[in-house]
């Protein structure tokens, strides 16, 4: 029955007007492939992205996936049969990002397909794409958006007559952009893909591309776990919004995980929307994708000097540092308070681990038990791993979940304000585990305290959790009661008058009767 061209169908008039039947036994060498990975950082598949990792980073990995139905013959609006029915492909490359904006990167596919209706018209069997080479720049680099350009040779290499690589040079260029907020990624690749042009009696049209590739993603566990939806869609110059086999477009979703730092995990499936070739019935995938950072540098050897020290008498012996009782977690020292275990969070995240929370539930029970500490401020600190951006924003989310945690132990939320301070202030200088893990840290400053004539304003009862609205469970110190007004005689002279009344005693003359 006949039937008109619907989502992942190739029309037939491709087949049937580009190729006489002297070539159907071998196929066309056309690659129908919609969705490629590109390897690049904060990429979705077949999304590119201009984010980039630090210097040095290289990644690389595969992507495997399962296509039902990418190529199907059609003679006059009537399905003949599948001339490409199931194929799996496993899509291997490689990335590198020698400096912060600039990245180059190299692809290339193998596939398996079987079950066409037309096997005279096709290849079957294990199959190899062409090779892809080519690189991106970053041109703009902000906290909220990044803006980028990506350029890419297709190398015919791969099997011929097989529907899987081309007999010609493909190359494709365009902007990349990605902005970023609230937890949300959004994603723009749009590209052109220059190849030769084969007109056909069929009224298809084989060509120049133009490629739109829009992605979203929502970071669930930043930098852990994400969910995303992405929508690939091509059109031929010229033939753009006509529908037909030069308009393929598909819409995927898929999810992220990292493993650890070292690897990700990706999985999803997808789905073609309109006519065109290359677009499924059904699509799967799932990816494993590795990440190897640049090593730091080992320091340099130290440089001997060899001269006369200048005798210089000893420095004083350092006062000893006050020693811990078995219980005790955190001790006011000055204007600190100082803890006796780092506080500890889970890895790239503002979570505390549950170990960390007797530590807090013993600095809030220290506040309120000394009405004298007016306000403190809880201050976080990261290393230098990681950008700058990212490490202020870390520091910052540390640092109010400690705040709140604090409220949840019952201290007052007036007393306290929490800022980041990112890896601004170091502690320790040096790029060993032992100096960075020194620096990732949280102090407790305290920043008012009142004297003993003094005493602390009335704090607000009935506090709601400013997260929530639920009400908080906070307790308010209780300061002693003032010390008793001394009563001075009237005329006794104040501060530094007081010597000016003892001259003027001494040179007075004592009352009659009296001695002096």
């Amino acid at each position: 029955m006949p039937r008109p061209l619907g989502a992942a169908r190739l029309a037939a008039l491709l087949v049937l007007g580009i190729f006489p039947s002297a070539v159907w036994a071998q196929g066309y060498s056309a690659d129908i492939e919609l969705v490629r990975p590109t390897w690049s950082t904060g990429s979705l598949p077949g999304v590119d992205s201009p984010e980039f990792d630090s210097p040095g980073t290289v990644q690389g990995g595969f992507l495997f996936q399962y296509a039902r139905d990418p190529l199907i013959l059609y003679e006059e609006n009537e399905e003949v049969g599948s001339l490409v029915h199931q194929r799996t492909t496993l899509q291997m490359g490689l990335s590198w990002e020698p400096t912060k904006n600039i990245g180059l990167r190299a692809s290339i596919p193998a596939a398996i397909q079987w079950g066409s209706d037309l096997p005279e018209q096709t290849k079957e069997g294990a199959l190899v794409g062409d090779l892809f080479v080519g690189g991106r720049v970053r041109v703009l680099d902000t906290k909220v958006f990044d803006l980028g350009l990506r350029g890419d040779v297709g190398i015919p290499s791969g099997s011929k007559d097989a529907w899987m690589g081309e007999a010609g040079f493909r190359g494709i260029f365009g902007p990349t952009m990605m902005a970023t907020a609230y937890g949300f990624d959004a994603l723009a690749d749009i590209h052109f893909v220059g190849r030769g042009v084969t007109e056909t009696p069929s009224d298809f049209t084989l060509g120049s591309e133009l490629v739109t590739a829009f992605g979203l993603r929502y970071n669930i566990w930043p930098d852990r776990v994400a969910v995303g939806m992405s929508y690939i869609g091509r059109g031929g110059l010229g033939f753009i919004g006509n529908g037909g086999a030069e308009n393929p477009s598909e819409l995927l979703t898929n999810a992220q995980v990292r493993l650890n730092p070292d690897m990700s995990l990706e999985v999803g499936a997808g789905k073609g929307l309109a006519d065109g070739y290359g677009t499924t019935e059904f699509r799967a995938f799932v990816g494993l994708t590795w990440i190897r950072h640049k090593p730091e540098p080992p320091p340099p050897e130290p440089v001997a000097i060899v001269e006369e020290p200048p005798e210089v008498p000893p420095d004083p012996p350092a006062p000893p540092e006050p020693e811990w009782e078995e219980d005790e977690l955190a001790q006011i020292r000055g204007e600190q308070i100082v803890i006796r275990d780092p506080i500890e969070f889970e890895f790239n995240t503002p979570n505390i681990l549950p170990k960390s929370l007797p530590t807090l539930q013993y600095v809030a029970d220290l506040m309120n038990e000394n009405w004298q500490i007016g306000h403190i401020v809880i201050e976080g600190h990261a290393s230098e791993e990681g950008s700058f951006e990212y490490n202020y924003d870390l520091s910052i989310r540390r640092s109010r979940a400690i705040w709140e945690a604090l409220i949840r132990a019952g201290a007052h939320p007036d007393r306290m304000s929490y800022r980041g301070m990112g890896e601004t202030v170091p502690r320790t200088a040096g790029t060993d585990e032992g100096a960075l893990a020194g620096n990732r840290r949280v102090e407790f400053k305290i920043i008012k305290q009142y004297g003993p004539n003094e005493r602390p304003p009335e704090y607000r009862q009935n506090v709601l959790n400013p997260w929530n609205g639920d009400p908080s469970q906070v307790k308010t110190p209780v300061a002693p009661p003032p010390p008793p007004d001394r009563k001075i005689p009237e005329g006794t002279p104040r501060n530094n008058d007081l010597e000016d009344f003892f001259d003027k005693m001494e040179d007075s003359d004592p009352p009659d009767g009296g001695d002096q």
